[in-house]
């Protein structure tokens, strides 16, 4: 479930010429360390 992000931020990114935000790196960072925690528990 926290593949969406990193997926789609290269794909706007050097597809679409889009500028990504540092928001949207933080939020696929926490989005992939929320998954990690998940799994350990």
């Amino acid at each position: 479930m926290a593949l969406p992000p990193v997926i789609i931020l290269p794909v706007s990114y050097f597809v679409f010429r889009e500028r990504i935000g540092w928001q949207a790196i933080l939020g696929t960072i926490l989005a992939i360390a929320g998954v990690g925690i998940l799994l350990l528990v």
